[in-house]
């Protein structure tokens, strides 16, 4: 997932990716949350700013919830492993 990050969410924007990028990001299992633990504090902070960027948008709003939940209790501005 780390190197395959930076595509997943290029590809929601553009349409191009099929996954649900949101949920896989939103709810953490403890084989994700070991995965995501791998990830630079630039890259936490990428993944950050994509869900705030949601929290935001009126048409993400069946993920609201689930986001700021997220965002306030993983996906911190910066994590130490």
């Amino acid at each position: 997932m780390r190197f395959h990050l930076p595509a997943y969410l290029i590809g929601y924007f553009q349409d191009t990716f099929n996954g649900e990028i949101m949920f896989t990001l939103t709810h953490l299992s403890e084989y994700s949350e070991k995965q995501f633990a791998l990830l630079s504090d630039i890259q936490r902070n990428a993944v950050r700013a994509f869900l705030e960027f949601h929290l935001e948008d009126p048409g993400s709003s069946i993920h609201h919830v689930d986001i700021a939940r997220a965002v306030g209790e993983y996906w911190v501005a910066s994590k130490q492993v």
